[in-house]
């Protein structure tokens, strides 16, 4: 394992998936493979699923493989709130950079995504979590999340943070909330309680568009898919 210093820039880029190999090989990996900031690493964490696919020839590249446990609630809304969790846990378990960044197997960044957000933490060294907006088919800018204190946090395809906030893991039981349901808003809200030092950068970074034959995305695309299959 290579050894850190203080000037490290390497950004350990988690990527979870199951059934979307397609999406992953078209939106996903192609935008990271094309960030102008190269020093990375790439953990594709396939959940419950193996595909024999010839992947891009790339030594950043890391594909890992874990199953799919059933325990996972019956209702769609929550399976959709805790679905990744346990991938995500399992690339945080492995990732060796002085950074950590997160993008879903159907979303895209901005070539320049990675550069601009270590080059503003870079300014404002005190900071250890950056997030920017994204945009989807029908908003140019989503608004990002608002805390007390004018805390801002953008969609969890823009985090880039400090590697040591890997000790906040995501939480397989974040459906059963009260509120901040959904993985990545437990997380970030655990983070923004504990005080973690966050900045954002008002400019779309990443794109959340519907997956072919699909007019909605999220919550409500996953359930219709669920009712077209019949689960």
């Amino acid at each position: 394992m290579r050894s850190k210093t203080a000037t490290d820039t390497r950004v350990s880029v988690l990527i979870p998936t199951h059934n979307r190999v397609d999406l992953l090989l078209e939106r996903a990996l192609p935008s990271v493979l094309a960030q102008t900031h190269t020093d990375m690493d790439i953990h594709i964490v396939q959940h419950g699923c193996w595909y024999s696919i010839e992947w891009p020839q790339d030594e950043r590249i890391l594909v890992h493989h874990i199953e799919r446990d059933v325990h996972y609630p019956d209702n769609p809304w929550n399976r959709w709130y805790a679905g990744p969790v346990d991938p995500l846990n399992h690339a945080l378990s492995l990732a060796t950079g002085a950074y950590i960044a997160r993008i879903d197997d159907d979303d895209t960044w901005e070539p320049d995504h990675l550069e601009k957000c270590l080059r503003f933490m870079d300014k404002f060294p005190t900071m250890e979590f950056v997030s920017a907006g994204h945009a989807t088919h029908d908003n140019d800018h989503v608004d990002p999340y608002l805390f007390p204190g004018n805390n801002v946090i953008g969609g969890t395809q823009t985090w880039v943070y400090r590697s040591y906030l890997k000790m906040f893991k995501y939480n397989r039981n974040c459906w059963r909330n009260a509120s901040n349901r959904v993985n990545d808003t437990d997380l970030q809200y655990r983070m923004y309680r504990a005080g973690v030092r966050m900045g954002y950068l008002n400019e779309v970074h990443a794109h959340v568009l519907p997956r072919p034959g699909e007019t909605e995305i999220g919550l409500k695309a996953y359930v219709n898919i669920g009712r077209k299959e019949g689960s």
